[in-house]
């Protein structure tokens, strides 16, 4: 039953809609199932890595003044990249597939780690949540925490896969048009998530 539990906190972790998902969103619309199941994975890689981290004790590297104001930076710069990048695909007329949506797909996995590592609440994230599940079974040793991490992952792995396949599957009923809505969108509410970092950065030194 607790494995159970672990399974059911990774698809509630990986459930909450962030920049991850919006670029998810627009690339799968754009290049199919492969393109969004590898924003997802190359967000999971940035998981593990912040699982990694806080399982090595790097849980309050954010906590040190001259770090946070870089990786805020980082992240929005990040975001603003992909947010004008979205915008100017919104701008043109999309086809229903071609050989550049294929190649952003190749670009997918870049880019879903760039955004997840990117984002320094991420780390905070991960600190509080994983933290607290290594804290409470660690009287049961290694293999518990690996038990633990593994169903955690996994959850986070069967919802990265149902996105990407109601996302593929949705595309049938986009339009070029729609397309190009929803990929201007993606781009603003991505800028907004920039200028959201930047403004960490502002209230950070004031």
């Amino acid at each position: 039953m607790l494995y159970v539990s672990w399974f059911l906190l990774g698809l509630a972790l990986a459930a909450p809609v962030g920049p991850v998902t919006i670029v998810q969103i627009s690339r799968g619309l754009q290049g199919g199932f492969r393109a969004a199941w590898l924003v997802g994975v190359g967000g999971m890689g940035a998981d593990l890595l912040m699982m990694l981290l806080v399982a090595a004790g790097f849980s309050r590297l954010p906590d040190i003044w001259w770090i946070e104001p870089i990786l805020w930076a980082a992240g929005g710069i990040v975001l603003f990249y992909l947010g004008i990048d979205s915008i100017r695909t919104g701008r043109r007329q999309l086809p229903e597939l071609s050989g550049a949506e294929t190649a952003r797909a190749g670009s997918s996995l870049r880019t879903g780690f760039l955004l997840a590592a990117a984002n320094p609440m991420n780390l905070v994230f991960w600190a509080g949540i994983y933290g607290s599940v290594l804290v409470s079974i660690e009287d049961r040793g290694s293999a518990a925490a690996a038990a633990a991490t593994a169903c955690i992952f996994l959850g986070i792995i069967v919802w990265d896969l149902a996105s990407a396949a109601v996302i593929a599957y949705s595309r049938r009923f986009i339009t070029p048009r729609r397309m190009q809505y929803i990929s201007i969108s993606a781009g603003l509410i991505l800028l907004g998530f920039a200028l959201a970092f930047f403004w960490a950065i502002f209230q950070g030194f004031y």
